[in-house]
């Protein structure tokens, strides 16, 4: 538990198919996503959980990526 009473729990998904069940499980509050997975990319994660959450925010952090991403 956080200060003021927050919750916070966690859910790791290493490939396609576990975030997919994890958005249909639950609702998360915040979906936070590397660039670089293993079987697909950042922009595919987010593809993935704007079609389920379409309202919920997505962060897309990697040590990995480049400027030519954003082309």
């Amino acid at each position: 538990m956080l200060a003021g009473g927050a919750h916070v729990s966690r859910r790791s998904a290493s490939n396609r198919a576990r975030p997919l069940a994890a958005l249909r499980e639950r609702r998360p509050d915040l979906i936070i996503s590397d660039y670089s997975l293993p079987d697909m990319d950042g922009l595919k994660a987010l593809q993935i959980a704007r079609e389920f959450r379409p309202r919920h925010p997505v962060h897309l952090v990697s040590g990995t990526i480049g400027e030519e991403a954003g082309d």
